[in-house]
């Protein structure tokens, strides 16, 4: 009989524990990682290592659509990976074979993505990964992407017209853009927004390469359907939007979750992702 070959959902899974393996070998072993940097790894990603079967289940549905671009391409694609933070998924489109950039403007959070990549080199080899620690709204490329990558980090970055500039310039003619971030429909989402905002609605972060005070959005919900009309504005055709997240459930009933959100495109779900590609001019 014959072996289906793997979805790119399960490879997207696989790559997910290959990822919390690495951060459970930096809690028993300062190799890499100081202390104090595993402590900031681990608090980011407290969830995974808590509920890693629910936190896996979502890791693959917002990486798939990259992960499936890569494999079913013949040749090396480059990836743009906008707002990269720790790197965990510049790190898993660079072990599918990608090129990746990974661009994120907090200092610490690049440095500890820059040494985590020479445990994947030491074990994988060559993984084609760089990051720079930089505002991504200052970002110029030497060469274009094939495929750019945004994951939640839509309701941060400001102004957001300047980031989709970027974005168009940064990528090749008939280019991807692949978007994911949390849905203003779903009431869960919603309120915790609302409370963030009591704060701020905006506040700045420290550009590392001036020193200069940057305006950062503090959870700022952008609705799809107008996410979707600006990147037409922008020279994009939308190629598909969906809607997916639940909160935590027993891991038992993560393949019903699935099915249901595979079947069913229902906008009050928590997060959305829109595939968009750059026209030919």
């Amino acid at each position: 009989m014959k072996t289906r070959p793997p979805t790119s959902y399960n490879i997207a899974s696989h790559i997910f524990r290959v990822l919390l393996n690495e951060i459970e070998f930096h809690k028993r072993s300062e190799r890499y990682l100081t202390k104090e940097e595993t402590k900031a790894l681990c608090r980011y990603y407290s969830n995974w290592i808590r509920r890693s079967e629910y936190c896996e289940h979502y890791f693959a549905q917002r990486i798939k659509k990259v992960v499936e671009i890569l494999i079913n391409s013949n040749t090396q694609l480059s990836v743009l990976d906008c707002g990269c933070g720790f790197g965990s998924e510049s790190i898993a489109f660079g072990l599918l074979g990608a090129k990746v950039v990974g661009v994120d403007a907090s200092t610490e959070r690049v440095n500890v993505a820059l040494k985590r990549l020479r445990y994947y080199r030491e074990y994988y080899k060559k993984v084609d990964v760089s990051f720079e620690n930089m505002n991504i709204l200052d970002y110029a490329c030497d060469e274009l992407f094939d495929v750019a990558y945004a994951k939640e980090f839509i309701t941060h970055v400001c102004p957001l017209s300047k980031f989709l500039e970027v974005v168009v310039k940064a990528l090749k003619d008939g280019g991807y853009f692949i978007l994911g971030d949390a849905s203003p429909f779903n009431p869960i989402v919603y309120y915790n927004a609302w409370k963030t905002h009591k704060a701020s609605l905006y506040t700045t972060v420290i550009d590392p390469k001036t020193g200069k005070n940057i305006p950062y959005a503090v959870e700022r919900l952008i609705p799809s359907s107008y996410l979707k009309s600006l990147l037409q504005a922008y020279n994009f055709e939308i190629l598909s939007e969906k809607f997916f997240g639940v909160p935590y459930v027993a891991s038992s009933l993560i393949p019903v979750i699935g099915l249901i959100e595979d079947k069913f495109n229902l906008p009050f779900l928590a997060l959305y992702e829109i595939v968009a590609r750059k026209k030919h001019i």
